[in-house]
């Protein structure tokens, strides 16, 4: 499934921002939800200070899931939703 033009945006403003504060951006794209482990284990692999998710359905289906690769790594998030929060993340 392409990107759509919404997460496009968030996107470009989330890597302008991060150029801005000077911080590193590690970028995983994710598709669909059978990428979703192969993701994690690259978000791990980046050993990241921080996981942030774009405002994308498909990761609004997974939020359970992400929240809790999230908390199993004790890993904080930053997440567009706040069902997430609710989810446990």
């Amino acid at each position: 499934m392409p990107p759509t033009p919404a997460t496009r945006d968030y996107l470009r403003a989330t890597e302008a921002t991060a150029r801005l504060l000077r911080l590193p951006l590690h970028i995983v794209e994710v598709r669909s939800a059978e990428d979703l482990e192969s993701a994690f284990k690259a978000v791990i692999a980046a050993r990241p200070s921080v996981f942030v998710t774009l405002n994308d359905a498909m990761l609004f289906e997974n939020r359970k899931r992400i929240a809790e690769f999230s908390i199993h790594n004790r890993l904080p998030a930053i997440f567009p939703e706040r069902e997430f929060a609710e989810a446990g993340g």
